[in-house]
């Protein structure tokens, strides 16, 4: 079933220094994430909406592989389950 593993933020390395205010630092901060209506958009905003932060979506895309590929670029911080990232 969907989302029995715990999600993680993931970023490149420019995005490092957001370690020390989370998750206060996500506030703003570029997220890549699925389209609107999927569960996992769904979780990350509820996350987001709990912790009164702003969710800032500079992209949106429709697959995790492509979500990965983006993230890698340096575009934005993603949030993915640990074995998702592996995969």
């Amino acid at each position: 079933p969907y989302m029995e593993e715990a999600l993680a933020i993931w970023g490149t390395a420019k995005f490092q220094k957001l370690k020390r205010t989370f998750p206060e630092s996500l506030s703003g901060a570029p997220m890549i994430l699925s389209p609107l209506g999927h569960p996992l958009r769904q979780t990350v905003e509820s996350f987001f909406l709990a912790q009164g932060l702003h969710l800032s979506v500079i992209t949106e895309a429709p697959d995790t592989a492509l979500i990965k590929e983006l993230c890698r670029s340096g575009l934005g911080l993603v949030a993915l389950g640990e074995r998702t990232t592996r995969a």
